[in-house]
């Protein structure tokens, strides 16, 4: 017995990394999504389990390349897909206005950057990054000039002592202009990002105001060994071809 638990620990090395729960909701004009669930993480891989039904028959992903890929799981035919992602994703869509053409920013962006004290979240310390966002936007909607205004406000929690999370997606608006003086701000947040609140309005001149509202919580943080196993897909899943968006 003691030979077979040797052998055992070998075959499944145990890794320093991080364990948390998540839940994220959206808060849109006329609906609302939540979606919650645990995440692993070691180095440059990570594992991703959402809690209830399967989101777009997904309940599982997995990476072991900092995301550069990942693979959708789904559990209840034990099926798999691989994804290989495309480029930079903008933090939100919301940060255009509703239009038919492109839009681009007219006169000077105006964004800061703030602390605002720290909070504990399991035994760490917490730092509160608190970035706001204002500008005007020209656009094109029925075939006419239009213009608008886009307000937000971000408000980021890090953990200095902990390493950043392999999948961290940076704010960034898709506006070079203003995502220039974001770059320099995304420098200054160090570590591990353990929650996001984010909040944007846009608004056409004359119109009323959409605001749109994200947050993800994070909760029951603890630093522990991992298998590597953890980051393995399941030995009886099947590859499948999806199509693109899937």
């Amino acid at each position: 017995m003691r030979v077979l638990l040797a052998v055992l620990v070998i075959a499944a090395p145990l890794r320093a990394g991080v364990i948390y729960d998540f839940v994220t909701t959206v808060e849109m004009p006329h609906s609302s999504i939540s979606l919650s669930g645990s995440i692993s993480v070691e180095g440059q891989m990570y594992r991703a389990q959402f809690a209830g039904p399967a989101l777009r028959g997904i309940n599982l992903v997995i990476s072991r390349d900092g995301d550069a890929t990942a693979m959708f799981v789904n559990l209840s035919d034990c099926s798999w897909s691989y994804r290989a992602r495309m480029g930079p994703i903008r933090s939100s869509a919301y940060f255009h206005l509703p239009a038919d053409g492109g839009d681009v920013v007219i006169g000077k962006p105006v964004v800061t950057h703030r602390i605002e004290g720290t909070e504990t979240i399991g035994r760490f310390e917490a730092t509160r990054h608190v970035i706001d966002i204002q500008y005007r936007l020209l656009t094109i909607l029925a075939d006419t000039p239009a213009r608008g205004s886009v307000v937000a406000r971000a408000t980021i929690l890090t953990i200095d002592t902990l390493p950043p999370l392999p999948m961290r997606r940076d704010l960034a608006t898709g506006h070079p202009a203003i995502d220039q003086q974001l770059a320099t701000i995304n420098e200054q947040l160090h570590g591990m990002i353990c929650g996001h609140d984010l909040e944007v309005t846009r608004m056409f001149d004359g119109g009323i105001g959409q605001t749109e509202h994200t947050v993800t919580r994070v909760r029951n943080l603890r630093v522990l060994p991992l298998p590597d196993s953890l980051f393995a897909l399941p030995s009886d899943a099947a590859y499948v071809q999806r199509g693109p968006g899937s």
